[in-house]
């Protein structure tokens, strides 16, 4: 098995690339968003000018390219962003803002 790894051929460095124009910072921000007219609860694990990564506690029901609009408690301020979820995995979803700035 062993020789079977090293067998496998890897691909070069630099092969995948990285599709998002900002770098995200992590952080844990509670977060309450609209998709299809329905509020869910979930967390900001990411964030940049351009999207962030949101941890779903409940929604399991929406697709790629679906309209979100995004409510975020940062300390006594709360920023409304809109966007639209980008892809999505088993605990959450991508979502890119439609522009860098607050609603």
């Amino acid at each position: 098995m062993h020789d079977a790894f090293h067998a496998i051929e890897k691909p070069p460095l630099g092969t995948f690339r990285e599709k998002r124009k900002n770098n995200r910072m992590a952080c844990r921000i509670k977060a309450n968003y609209m998709v299809k007219g329905r509020w869910h609860k979930g967390s900001i694990q990411n964030i940049s000018e351009g999207g962030a990564y949101i941890l779903t506690f409940e929604d399991k029901t929406s697709s790629p390219g679906e309209g979100i609009f995004l409510v975020a408690r940062i300390r006594f301020l709360r920023e409304q962003l809109k966007g639209k979820i980008a892809w999505m995995d088993s605990y959450g979803m991508g979502v890119e803002f439609e522009s860098a700035e607050c609603v």
